[in-house]
């Protein structure tokens, strides 16, 4: 389950949502240090050699969920890694 509103989601000025790893303080996008943590793991694993799915189900295995409380996809785990493209 979510632990922030949709208003706490979205970007001011924008409409669009704010990047995991991040959270809005008045009109600042400033780090979430959990989320920040969970990058820094995800990079951690995927410069050992482990594969997206991996990644995600490490992740999940160590407690670290999405914001919808769920575990985490390839594609997200791509996107916080800076590897979209190894997950086509």
């Amino acid at each position: 389950m979510s632990t922030c509103s949709r208003s706490q989601r979205i970007v001011p000025g924008t409409g669009g949502p704010v990047p995991y790893g991040y959270r809005h303080e008045g009109d600042s996008l400033v780090e979430a240090e959990g989320e920040q943590q969970t990058i820094a793991r995800a990079r951690e694993l995927r410069g050992t050699g482990l594969a997206l799915r991996a990644v995600a189900k490490t992740l999940a295995d160590e407690g670290r969920f999405a914001r919808n409380g769920k575990a985490f996809a390839a594609q997200s785990v791509a996107n916080m890694t800076d590897d979209a493209a190894a997950a086509e």
